[in-house]
């Protein structure tokens, strides 16, 4: 999806197909480029991304079935009301490129 000449950063593949070909799955208003209204009601746009970053401790995961990710919250502490934490994620390698052009792909951190 490009919205004024400008890459989405909220679209992503599935792998289920959709008239025999790739399928992409955009949460952003078409008229605007921003997440739809009922996608910023859900956690999932502000989980971060990991990078490369090894001080972060990765605690979301993700499923994929079909056209469905299911992203999976989980801490080693116990957490009580108004607690808060960065949920975080890893996109592993097919993220890469979004990393590159946010600025934090690892040819960004080697200065390539």
């Amino acid at each position: 999806f490009l919205f004024d000449h400008e890459p989405a950063g909220w679209c992503f593949g599935v792998d289920e197909k959709i008239l025999g070909g790739a399928q992409m799955i955009d949460i952003t208003d078409d008229a605007t480029g921003e997440l739809h209204s009922d996608a910023k009601k859900l956690a999932t746009p502000y989980i971060n991304e990991i990078g490369h970053n090894s001080n972060r401790t990765q605690n979301v995961h993700t499923r994929q079935k079909g056209n469905c990710v299911n992203y999976y919250f989980g801490v080693d502490r116990e957490m009580y009301p108004g607690d808060e934490i960065e949920m975080v994620t890893n996109y592993d390698k097919p993220y890469e490129p979004t990393r590159e052009r946010k600025g934090y792909g690892l040819k960004n951190l080697r200065g390539i």
